[in-house]
């Protein structure tokens, strides 16, 4: 196994060292013939340590065994050398690293330590293919956040039944049937309809929106059909496309759709039924093909029962409901929104501000009855009307700038204090007495902002019961 070497004298305890050695360990003396090779190098390269050792590096490149030799250009640069070695004959890869022993200026042995990179190759395949899904992840993330204001970036969301609908919205949004959004006025419904165009086979058309209930009942029609040129008194010479014909292999959302008169209702039906419109004037028909979403804050299904709404067109339309919920409801969420706002609004104000953590937490707990739309407004009109760049107030309405304290301790607010000490002085309340008052104040200013002993229970953190008999006793 050992050639005769004057130098080379290993005793056994030193081979079992080597041969423990996770590295695979390659010796060849001053002139490149193999002495020693160990069993994680047979492990790692497939060659059995007979068919090396006594062999010389050059003649192993020659029968093809190896593509290259970390000992032979050792010899050439009398230093120590790092390379990539192909092990031809099993196809292997391996990091070498030939490192020269001398005895004075003489060459008597190199010492190669190999590590098997076939492993690391194919780490580096999967790495490159994660980078890539990484980057496709992120240009998904940001499209979201452009498309929805931030309202449903997946990193944002926190509340289970965001998430849910989330994916919903995501399966029907690839497949080409109408959709109608339902919820409260202000969840963001327009957004959501953004959203479901932009993650659509459709997402490389314009798309194309009409609130419903802003159009006059006289302007309804031109304004989803069109006209030709001289249909009416003061029509445009050139004629007009209508919402319908603009929104053709795109998307068209119809908000407020219950705004549309019974007329109005079948026209609508009859264009989903046979897929062309006619310009008012017009006695040709367009083909168009196109994506309808609808919305609604009134409830359809009641008024198809009270004969407002047609029952066929309900069912053709309302398939696949999605029902937007409320922000109060998802209050996990109006911390990143509020920050989404804030950057928003920072921006377009060339301004630099933030809110403290008692307004932060001051917009969290409030049940934001206006919904999306409310705290986009709150948001905007806090950081216009601000002094200075840490927003410590919320500007609720014209009348009430202030509604919470300042971000100070209650301790430290002079004002706050001497309000107490001049109940308790000048007008004679105890201290358990004041302690009532200012219980049964509070509890009525929230209650009056919230409407419901539930909510101003949990803001206060006490049993809805303390809240009900503060408010007898009051």
């Amino acid at each position: 196994m050992i050639m005769n070497n004057k130098f080379f004298n290993i005793d056994q305890d030193f081979i079992k060292i080597l041969e423990s050695s996770y590295d695979g360990i390659y010796i060849t003396d001053g002139g490149a013939n193999t002495l020693y090779v160990n069993e994680a190098y047979e492990n790692m390269t497939g060659i059995k340590r007979e068919e090396l050792i006594g062999y010389n590096m050059k003649d192993l490149i020659k029968n093809k065994l190896y593509d290259s030799s970390g000992s032979l250009l050792v010899l050439q640069t009398k230093d120590k050398v790092s390379l990539r070695q192909k092990v031809v004959k099993s196809n292997k890869e391996i990091l070498i690293t030939s490192t020269p022993v001398f005895h004075e200026e003489e060459i008597i042995y190199i010492v190669t330590n190999v590590r098997d990179i076939s492993d690391l190759s194919s780490l580096q395949k999967r790495l490159k293919k994660f980078e890539i899904l990484s980057k496709e992840y992120e240009e998904a993330l940001k499209l979201m956040k452009d498309q929805m204001y931030g309202l449903i970036n997946s990193n944002d969301i926190r509340s289970e039944n965001m998430i849910r609908l989330t994916e919903k919205i995501l399966k029907l949004a690839k497949i080409d049937v109408p959709l109608m959004l339902g919820g409260e006025t202000g969840v963001g419904k327009t957004y959501f309809a953004k959203y479901i165009h932009m993650n659509s086979q459709r997402k490389d058309k314009e798309f194309i929106s009409l609130n419903c209930g802003a159009i006059p009942k006289t302007l309804i029609e031109t304004e989803l059909f069109g006209y030709v040129q001289g249909a009416y008194t003061g029509a445009s010479n050139k004629g007009k496309a209508g919402i319908f014909e603009l929104a053709n292999s795109s998307t068209i959302f119809l908000d407020e759709i219950a705004e549309f008169d019974l007329d109005m209702q079948v026209k609508l039906l009859k264009v989903l039924e046979e897929g062309e419109v006619r310009r008012v004037g017009s006695d040709k028909s367009i083909k168009v093909d196109f994506r309808l979403i609808t919305a609604s804050n009134k409830d359809l299904k009641q008024m198809v029962k009270e004969g407002k709404f047609r029952e066929d067109l309900y069912y053709r339309i309302s398939a696949f409901p999605i029902i937007i919920p409320p922000l109060r409801e998802r209050k996990e969420d109006i911390l990143q929104i509020i920050l989404y706002f804030l950057g928003i609004f920072n921006e377009k104000y060339k301004m630099n501000k933030h809110f403290t953590y008692s307004a932060l937490k001051e917009l969290k707990s409030y049940s934001w009855p206006g919904n999306i739309r409310e705290l986009k407004n709150i948001i905007e009109q806090s950081l216009i009307l601000s002094n200075d760049n840490e927003i410590k107030f919320i500007i609720w309405n014209e009348k009430e700038d202030v509604k919470l304290y300042p971000n100070k301790s209650i301790e430290k607010n002079d004002g706050y204090i001497e309000n107490i000490e001049k109940l308790i002085v000048e007008e004679g309340y105890s201290l358990k007495e004041v302690t009532e008052k200012i219980q049964k104040d509070l509890i009525k200013k929230i209650l009056k902002k919230e409407k419901k002993q539930k909510i101003v229970a949990k803001i206060l953190k006490v049993d809805e019961a303390t809240i009900s008999r503060k408010i007898k006793d009051a």
